[in-house]
């Protein structure tokens, strides 16, 4: 199983805040089911924007505390990037993709209610260089909300649709939940991430992806943790 969307590099940014946190995560993660998370710390400009320097220092010290820890979890290293015109011009901007069986991927977020104009150009140039973009989380996006085909225009341009798995938990907010439904309903679910940024946050993924489960069936669920 493969997390493409995780906030498990300790101080970086809203995730996990200490190395100890980063192990209960990952440990809870691993007894879940997955064996590779790609660490996507947020690039979003005018709130976080950790060098890649710091990305890889800390990516460093939780793979060496996992070896220790002898925790069957492999990390790669992404980005969650907002949307923004830095996004072409920061000389960290070609190690925000992930590789997975030799192709890229980039985990974009989006502004809540507007589909900026600048999207188009920006997509453009991901795909001129290879790059597939993913949608992060799109049940959050007012617009969804408000109409869950819009996902729709998300996949006619390229994007991967993925949904945070504590979105199908009991316990998540009506309106995110009903949305994440939908999506799942019409067929638009490509990925399913654990997007976690705490401890106190694993057993709302473990009860998503549970439900998944029962909902979808086992063979279903293995292909919203796998790229193709």
């Amino acid at each position: 199983m493969l997390d493409v969307h995780a906030h498990i590099l300790p101080a970086i940014d809203d995730g996990v805040k200490s190395l100890e946190d980063s192990m209960e995560v990952l440990s809870g993660l691993s007894n879940i089911g997955f064996t590779h998370v790609v660490a996507t710390p947020h690039f979003y400009p005018g709130r976080y924007k950790p060098s890649f320097q710091s990305v890889f220092q800390a990516a460093a010290q939780v793979k060496a505390a996992l070896m220790e820890k002898k925790i069957p979890v492999e990390i790669l290293l992404g980005r969650e990037c907002f949307l923004d015109y830095e996004l072409l011009t920061s000389e960290d901007r070609a190690t925000f993709p992930f590789t997975w069986n030799r192709q890229k991927y980039q985990l974009i977020e989006l502004p809540q209610i507007t589909v900026p104009k600048a999207i188009a150009t920006y997509l453009e140039t991901l795909q001129k260089t290879g790059i597939v973009p993913i949608l992060a989380h799109a049940e959050r996006y007012n617009r969804v909300i408000r109409d869950p085909e819009q996902v729709h225009e998300y996949l006619e341009m390229g994007f991967r649709i993925q949904i945070d798995a504590a979105s199908f938990s009991p316990s998540a907010h009506k309106a995110l939940r009903t949305t994440a439904l939908a999506i799942l309903k019409s067929g638009r679910v490509d990925l399913v991430a654990s997007d976690i940024h705490r401890p106190s946050q694993l057993e709302d993924v473990r009860l998503g992806i549970e439900f998944l489960r029962n909902e979808c069936g086992e063979a279903q669920v293995k292909r919203f943790y796998e790229l193709a």
